[in-house]
């Protein structure tokens, strides 16, 4: 599947100088903004202190060290068991407590509140807001700052370094990249079995721009993952992508690729490529269709993608053909080769989003199901296919042959054309 190309955030200056991340721990008693007050019990007054300011941290990351709250009594003496709540104060940004947050904490046998789990929404500049009763005390100023993707991760073929490499881009509240943090990246397995390589590297300093190149990053095994890159207690993850058996280049308009995991292979060819096209192949286990696209279907083997990348309009047609080792076919009850399908999912490659499309024709003779597919930004149209016409080119997606070889391998081939490619199934 081609996916759309992630939007490069960009970088906006502005005339106030950043604020500086270097953590400030302001004593209770130095503290300006501290206001005393009583309970309605006439119990003697608190007041409430910062013993721990908020310091500067990544959006949706819990702020650390945790701010702490302390309650006093006229004499200067910690107060326990007083329940304190905390607020965030905008100053610039339009961020929140995240969902997760914890604001509310009982003092200690010291008298101090401590809120472990604060995080804040969105990048910007805030203020902590305590209060009890009508005591209140307020924090110093602190940033929250911006950790995202830059350059998301393409398609790649296994244990080939990803390519363009992927970015990791840091930014302070104005938008400037912070320089001399440390990121790590971990890979997400959505469906497959595979591991990022041992040459790869894992973690990456940001430059004076604040991005964080990963240039070696490979996966030993096709399947389809996303990356998780992480600094200080922060994360974020990227756009879904596919790693392939094979990818190969289109040279002079036709090119071949190959995948396999035991007991299924897949081979394409694809004709009248345009230049800088490529083919890939991904054969993937443990992968199903959506449910109810493909009725009375039961998937045998793996599942598999085969899909052009290209950076201009290539739309070639393409020939699939799915083999389905003979034990599997003896496991299933060994039916006839006529009785074996094709359950396809294929986009669009004019209109990726599936806005403006009528499903390919399925083997019941109505147009194919349409599902969106958050994974990979696009949409699929599902269903089982039927045989090619006997005369001409068929213009969708169609069976070709079903038959088995000397072996008892099950053999069906089909024909995706343009602008079609596809995700599919055999069984």
């Amino acid at each position: 599947m081609r996916m759309p190309a992630s939007r490069q955030p960009r970088s906006v200056g502005h005339p106030r100088r950043r604020v500086l991340s270097v953590p400030i721990i302001v004593a209770a008693a130095l503290v300006v903004l501290a206001i005393s007050a009583g309970s309605a019990s006439g119990l003697p007054p608190i007041t409430l202190g910062v013993a721990q300011q908020p310091t500067e941290t990544l959006k949706l990351s819990a702020i650390n060290p945790a701010p702490k709250v302390t309650v006093t009594n006229p004499g200067g003496t910690g107060v326990t068991g007083v329940p304190v709540q905390v607020s965030l104060e905008v100053v610039a940004g339009s961020g929140s407590l995240t969902v997760g947050s914890t604001t509310s904490a009982i003092s200690d046998s010291n008298g101090v509140a401590t809120f472990a789990n604060l995080a804040v929404t969105s990048p910007g500049q805030y203020k902590l807001l305590a209060n009890s009763g009508s005591a209140t005390v307020e924090s110093n100023i602190f940033a929250v700052d911006d950790l995202r993707f830059g350059q998301q991760p393409t398609e790649t073929q296994k244990n080939a370094a990803i390519s363009p490499a992927p970015t990791v881009r840091i930014k302070d509240p104005y938008g400037v990249g912070i320089p001399g943090k440390t990121v790590h990246v971990t890979l997400l397995t959505v469906s497959g079995s595979g591991a990022l390589t041992g040459g790869s590297t894992l973690s990456e300093t940001t430059d004076a721009n604040g991005v964080a190149t990963f240039d070696n990053l490979s996966v030993d095994n096709s399947g389809q993952y996303q990356l998780i890159a992480t600094s200080d207690n922060a994360s974020v993850t990227s756009n879904g992508f596919i790693v392939a058996d094979q990818i190969n280049s289109c040279n002079g308009g036709s090119c071949t690729a190959h995948g396999s995991k035991p007991g299924t292979d897949v081979d394409a060819s694809a004709i009248n490529a345009g230049a800088g096209s490529s083919l890939a192949v991904s054969v993937i286990e443990n992968t199903a269709p959506p449910i109810n696209v493909c009725t009375g279907f039961v998937p045998l083997g793996a599942g598999s993608f085969v899909d052009i990348l290209s950076t201009g309009t290539s739309r070639p047609d393409i020939t699939v053909t799915w083999r389905l080792d003979k034990t599997l076919v003896q496991a299933a009850g060994n039916p006839a080769a006529s009785k074996f399908d094709i359950c396809l999912g294929a986009v669009n490659l004019d209109d990726p989003s599936g806005s403006n499309t009528t499903g390919w024709t399925t083997k019941s003779g109505v147009p194919a199901t349409a599902v969106s597919n958050g994974f990979l930004g696009v949409t699929l149209f599902w269903g089982l296919l039927g045989d090619c016409p006997k005369k001409g080119r068929p213009t969708g997606p169609c069976v070709l042959s079903r038959f088995k070889n000397s072996a008892g391998d099950e053999i069906v081939t089909f024909f995706l054309a343009a602008p079609w490619d596809a995700s599919f199934h055999g069984g």
